[in-house]
């Protein structure tokens, strides 16, 4: 992630991180302009990234305003104490999801009481 607010500094942003309290990763603003950023970091070339349920429907209701940011080509080093080096910085702005494929890969199941079998 600082490698991206690095970049937005250099830009001329102001950057805080809201990582902790809202379901992007930094808010970037400038005397005219406002981005949320969504980080992303992979090893990989970042052909595809995970995303959670808010993250996609907070870029849904700002996707003027919403930036994904890619790190890949992530090298990472030692096996105690794993340090991220590296990297190539890719950026989609504006970020809308329903412009790329979406796909569920996981489900949440609400039991319904009394239609288990044993124990």
């Amino acid at each position: 992630m600082s490698m991206v607010e690095r970049h937005y500094l250099k830009l001329g942003y102001v950057v805080k991180d809201v990582h902790k309290t809202e379901s992007h990763d930094f808010e970037c603003r400038s005397r005219r302009d406002l981005i949320y950023l969504e980080v992303k970091g992979t090893r990989g070339v970042g052909s595809s990234i995970a995303l959670t349920p808010n993250e996609v429907d907070f870029a849904r209701l700002h996707p003027k305003n919403t930036a994904l940011c890619i790190v890949r080509s992530i090298m990472v080093a030692g096996d105690k104490c794993p340090k991220a080096r590296g990297g190539q910085l890719r950026t989609y702005r504006p970020w809308n999801p329903d412009q790329h494929t979406l796909k569920p890969i996981t489900y949440i199941c609400t039991l319904v009481n009394g239609r288990h079998v044993g124990g």
